[in-house]
């Protein structure tokens, strides 16, 4: 007699279906043109980045190139500003300095004293007394006109300036007069509001 065989653990016979079950169901596909749109977005939102980074790079430096610029421009215009300041008192002094006339010298004084720095005040007010005595005899008078300045030197706030002027003086040994270019070197300090703490001259004539 034969012996019923039990069937090996998971064996089902073909198109047996437990009750209640189905054939397994398969992931979903994604579609080829959604897989391509994120690909295509992917790239878009690099693109964007990269830009986005080299655009402020470049920003950067043209940022950077225009304050130097600036700044260029601001110390150029700056430091003509100031040799225009520094000329503009060194031929003012001249003009004061190369102007007087013996009948009264006081205006004179005053002009040579004003704007120096203490020091020099007070060399030039000794040597104001004998200036007097020698012009006095020689009933000198002149007149300083069409002064011409130019910074020769700067060094921290000291500039120096030279300033041609033309003078026509008249005295007893010149009773027509004659004409005089004469030259003053100026030197300034900036940092005291421009005193002048130097000056000297020579003179020749004009032809």
């Amino acid at each position: 007699m034969n012996q019923p065989q039990v069937p090996p653990p998971g064996y089902a016979p073909q198109g047996y279906a437990p009750q209640g079950f189905g054939a397994p169901t398969p992931p979903p596909r994604r579609s080829a043109g959604l897989v391509t749109g994120l690909v295509v977005a992917s790239v878009l939102v690099l693109a964007l980045l990269a830009s986005t980074v080299t655009f402020a790079v470049l920003w950067s430096g043209a940022q950077g190139r225009a304050d130097d610029a600036r700044a260029e421009l601001a110390t150029t215009q700056q430091a003509a500003a100031d040799d225009a300041k520094a000329e503009d008192v060194a031929g003012k002094y001249a003009i004061g300095s190369s102007t007087f006339d013996y009948r009264d010298l006081t205006p004179w004084r005053t002009a040579i004293t004003t704007g120096v720095s203490p020091s020099l005040k007070a060399k030039l007010e000794a040597t104001a007394g004998a200036m007097n005595q020698l012009l006095q005899p020689l009933q000198w008078v002149s007149k300083g006109t069409d002064p011409v300045a130019v910074v020769t030197s700067r060094s921290d706030s000291t500039y120096k300036v030279a300033v041609f002027v033309t003078v026509t003086a008249n005295n007893v040994q010149a009773t027509a007069g004659r004409e005089l270019l004469t030259r003053y070197d100026v030197t300034l300090d900036k940092a005291q509001n421009w005193l002048i703490t130097d000056v000297g001259g020579t003179a020749g004539p004009t032809k």
